[in-house]
């Protein structure tokens, strides 16, 4: 009984599955309960080697965990106990293929949220900044020749190029409003205008990416952050990000 409730709070802690993996193996564990803990394990294994939207759809599955409840043993009791809180972080996570795409986007911040919450700071980062390009586009369909099925799921092209266009835009070109709308209007559409809203947006783009990069060099910098520095500027900078997307209108949830 012990092992299973050290197994549920390794997951609610980290999201590390493999101590379920090993109860179900060695116990005499109902199909239902066996199937579910390989769905919280594929999970696992989605956020580690980051592929989103398969975690997603993991969770998603694994959410039907306690079909057949009734056929678990007493030894399983730690995780029926702990069952609520299980399946209300898989519903954190879940992603279902008929979401729309403003569902989408709320739910994907969800597993940004969720890698901040437990300290994994270069993913937090690392999807955020994923997540910001396919804003972006959500926001532009109103203006560009593109739709919600150019955007999710994705198309390496369409994508590739959105990527290039907001790549560009730096401190400087922020300040040239005619200059920037000059270079993204081919890829953005003819009527986007940047305002007040568009720029508070993408000053947080400029913090997103020297974030990213630090994280992801490694330390191999001269002047890498401190740990503490890492921490706090993320945990700022996805809160100005979600300050920025609410005030052009995408409620988004909570990231503390």
């Amino acid at each position: 009984m012990l092992d299973w409730a050290g197994a549920t709070e390794r997951f609610l802690e980290i999201g590390d599955t493999s101590k379920f993996h090993k109860l179900t193996i060695r116990e005499n564990a109902p199909q239902s309960l066996v199937q579910g803990v390989k769905e919280l394990e594929d999970l696992s294994y989605a956020v580690a080697t980051n592929r989103t939207f398969l975690a997603g759809s993991h969770a998603f599955k694994a959410l039907s965990i306690d079909h057949e409840i009734e056929k678990w043993g007493e030894e399983s009791g730690p995780i029926k106990l702990l069952l609520n809180e299980i399946k209300e972080v898989l519903s954190h996570l879940a992603i279902r293929q008929d979401m729309k795409l403003e569902e989408q986007l709320q739910q994907l911040f969800m597993h940004v949220a969720w890698y901040l919450k437990h300290g994994y700071y270069e993913k937090a980062i690392g999807l955020a900044r994923e997540w910001f390009i396919t804003f972006v586009q959500y926001k532009c369909i109103q203006f560009a020749d593109i739709s919600e099925q150019h955007i999710l799921p994705v198309n390496d092209e369409i994508r590739s190029r959105w990527d290039s266009t907001i790549g560009r835009i730096g401190s400087n070109l922020l300040q040239d409003k005619m200059r920037l709308q000059s270079q993204v209007r081919s890829v953005f559409g003819d009527n986007f205008e940047l305002t007040e809203e568009w720029k508070a947006l993408f000053a947080v783009w400029q913090r997103l990416k020297d974030i990213r990069n630090d994280l992801l060099h490694f330390g191999f910098r001269s002047h890498p952050k401190n740990p503490d520095e890492v921490r706090s500027e993320v945990e700022s900078c996805l809160c100005d990000l979600k300050k920025a997307v609410e005030k052009m209108g995408l409620e988004l949830p909570e990231i503390r």
